[in-house]
């Protein structure tokens, strides 16, 4: 397997990381392919995906460099893109950490680190009670992959998405992929739900 990066391997390799990351990380490796090949999409440079989810969106680095080194951009199935980690080991972190870090963008008021704190605890409750073996699942995966822990996976998250792409992106039919951020704040109301409004 070429041109992906080291840790990619280590996982592809192992059934039970493979297994686990599918719920309720929703991450799901695949054989690596052009992503223009299979979207009709226009990139100025191109993208490999690695991995999708159950939306259809893509997991992608950039082809022209180091995949060890290469940001991860993720492609939603909603014309949305953007830079979700510096690189795929921190991704990896990130994902396991966070497995709800799409609803951290979307409740973010358009990219609002403070905002995104407050959601935090309110989706990690609800994933608790969804799925309660999160916890050791996510123990499980750390152990097996040795990846690397960072203090603050929302700062990290946040400060990927923030630093941009250089990549630019856009559909077939001319529109620019919008940003994952998402206007949405978190209100708690008694049950310590998520309720969502606009900014």
């Amino acid at each position: 397997m070429k041109n992906v990066p080291s840790i990619y391997k280590q996982l592809s390799k192992n059934t039970i990381v493979v297994d686990e990351l599918g719920w309720p990380f929703d991450f799901e490796i695949c054989k690596p392919y052009i992503l223009t090949d299979h979207w009709p999409i226009l990139v100025s440079e191109e993208l490999i995906v690695l991995a999708e989810d159950g939306s259809g969106g893509a997991y992608t680095l950039q082809k022209g460099i180091s995949p060890d080194t290469s940001p991860v951009i993720y492609l939603s199935s909603e014309d949305q893109a953007g830079k979700v980690a510096q690189n795929f080991a921190d991704f990896l972190f990130i994902l396991v950490a966070l497995p709800y870090w799409r609803d951290l963008l979307k409740f973010s008021a358009g990219g609002d680190l403070e905002e995104m704190r407050k959601a935090l605890p309110f989706l990690e409750k609800e994933i608790l009670e969804d799925e309660p073996e999160t916890s050791y699942k996510q123990g499980l995966i750390y152990k097996i992959l040795g990846l690397p822990l960072h203090s603050d996976p929302v700062l990290a998250l946040f400060n990927a998405m923030k630093s941009g792409t250089s990549v630019e992106i856009t559909s077939s039919d001319g529109y620019a992929y919008e940003s994952l951020f998402n206007t949405f704040r978190v209100k708690g109301n008694r049950s310590e739900s998520i309720e969502a409004s606009k900014a």
